[in-house]
């Protein structure tokens, strides 16, 4: 049973080192790219531009046509006579129309629409930082995770190597039996533990797959995290406090 387990593990622990290698950065892009989230912004965004493209063309010279045709039939002995009616009537009429003192209405509405375009750019902002972070953190724990599973698989590979050994100790009587026997429920205890940091490694990894948007199925080695730590922070780049300056142009208007 142990030997099964110990073989399994191996197996799994192979495949692990063997996978394709991906990194923190790689996953960042993946949970850029299929954000749900930020497809909507750009979807409003966009429609955003062409809103202000519509007022603009409500605001231009409008050019209106009216055409008005009657015709009146007539044949050998029947219809309406000519003389009279000429054979129909037609007229067109051509209008254009011109909005006047208009140009503080435009700039409120125009001013509106840019302030939401902003709010938008703030949101994306505030977004992808949220998600640059959750999935650095989320990456941090499958590694721990991936990390451990490696440490446990030494601490086996160092106890089968004991066993081996205490086992010609004990068929020369230097070791009781008892501490073969001890050395046995450490090893079986040390395989059920690498199998929990597997199935751990495993939960993690999908959550991460599922918060990037991803459907990962293949054994995959995650690459140790080199992160710079940037204090940066400033009013002036905050993404909040900008949010709040655009919410006092908001009450403004």
């Amino acid at each position: 049973m142990i030997k099964t387990i110990i073989i399994t593990i191996v197996i799994i622990i192979c495949t692990l080192v063997s996978s394709h290698a991906q990194s923190v950065d790689d996953y960042i892009s993946w949970g850029l790219k299929n954000s749900p989230l930020l497809y909507d912004y750009n979807n409003q965004k966009l429609a955003g531009k062409l809103d202000s493209l519509l007022l603009l063309a409500t605001y231009k010279p409008q050019v209106n046509q009216l055409t008005q045709a009657i015709h009146y039939p007539s044949g050998p002995g029947w219809g309406y006579d000519e003389a009279i009616t000429n054979g129909g009537t037609y007229s067109s009429l051509v209008s254009v129309t011109q909005p006047l003192f208009a140009k503080k209405r435009i700039n409120g509405q125009l001013q509106t629409i840019d302030l939401l375009n902003q709010t938008l750019k703030l949101n994306t902002k505030i977004t992808i930082l949220d998600l640059k972070k959750s999935i650095t953190a989320q990456y941090l724990n499958a590694y721990t995770d991936f990390t451990q599973i490696q440490f446990n698989q030494s601490v086996l590979e160092l106890l089968n190597k004991e066993q081996k050994a205490v086992k010609t100790l004990v068929d020369k009587g230097v070791y009781l039996v008892t501490d073969y026997m001890n050395l046995q429920i450490l090893i079986r205890s040390q395989s059920i533990a690498i199998s929990q940091s597997l199935i751990q490694f495993k939960n993690d990894l999908a959550l991460l797959n599922l918060l990037c948007g991803i459907s990962e199925k293949q054994e995959i080695k995650l690459v140790k995290p080199d992160l710079i730590v940037q204090n940066n922070y400033g009013q002036e780049n905050s993404p909040v406090f900008a949010q709040f300056r655009i919410d006092s142009l908001k009450k403004q208007e």
